[in-house]
């Protein structure tokens, strides 16, 4: 009876969860400028191709919001339901996981996501620079704040050496690179990337056979990528 009782009151919490961050995306949305003013001032910058248009601009930045906000209840829910801490002390990173934050945002889209290339060092690449890695601890200060309900998700290949051959591959053609920041819809060159460009490539072109979806075109938004690179598993949240 006890059991049924405690089954009931966490499903009623998760709808109430749930709830709240329906209506918390359609604010955040209703206040998001999709004009095409906004699109254009991205192209102008420099950091949006103007062969991304304006209407697959303004989708991409509609499901980012959407893809946070389911993976805002996921947290959520992980919480409720799990008997283990997602700040595992014991965790540590391991070459090719993989990092997605809500704490940034690009061109109007939401998210933001690395590569893990070591134990505690991080490969990303941020507006206006090249590719560069950064220590763990950097990360976690600019990408988890649980009062700010800032989070970063690690996701990690099931196989080790896959996720090894996916961190050499970005170290070659990225680390120390002069890559610098787009978004546009090719997926293939290196000369231009970001953030889910890059960790996309990396295991497409990294592991043999390749471990992410064959994508004709992007861009890729940085949420999309646990279900576009195969058999990954989320391990660790960082708040």
């Amino acid at each position: 009876m006890k059991n049924k009782l405690f089954k009931v009151v966490l499903n009623v919490v998760f709808l109430f969860l749930i709830l709240m961050n329906t209506f918390s995306y359609a604010k955040e949305i209703s206040e998001t400028d999709l004009s095409f003013q906004k699109y254009l001032g991205y192209i102008e910058e420099g950091i949006l191709s103007a062969e991304v248009s304006y209407d697959q601009w303004r989708r991409l930045v509609i499901e980012s919001y959407e893809l946070e906000k389911n993976l805002s209840i996921s947290n959520q829910f992980y919480e409720v339901y799990s008997s283990e801490s997602s700040n595992n002390p014991g965790f540590v990173l391991q070459e090719g996981d993989i990092l997605i934050t809500n704490g940034a945002s690009y061109a109007g889209i939401i998210g933001h996501s690395g590569i893990a290339i070591g134990s505690s060092n991080i490969l990303h690449i941020l507006k206006g620079g090249s590719p560069r890695d950064i220590s763990l601890y950097e990360w976690c200060r600019n990408y988890s704040n649980k009062r700010e309900g800032i989070y970063t998700k690690v996701y990690r290949h099931i196989n080790k050496s896959v996720g090894r051959e996916a961190a050499i591959w970005a170290i070659n053609n990225y680390l120390g690179s002069d890559a610098f920041y787009f978004i546009d819809n090719d997926l293939w060159k290196t000369k231009y990337t970001y953030c889910s460009k890059l960790v996309w490539q990396a295991y497409f072109f990294g592991p043999e056979p390749a471990e992410a979806k064959d994508i004709i075109y992007g861009p890729i938004d940085p949420y999309e990528l646990p279900d576009l690179i195969y058999d990954l598993k989320l391990e660790h949240i960082y708040e």
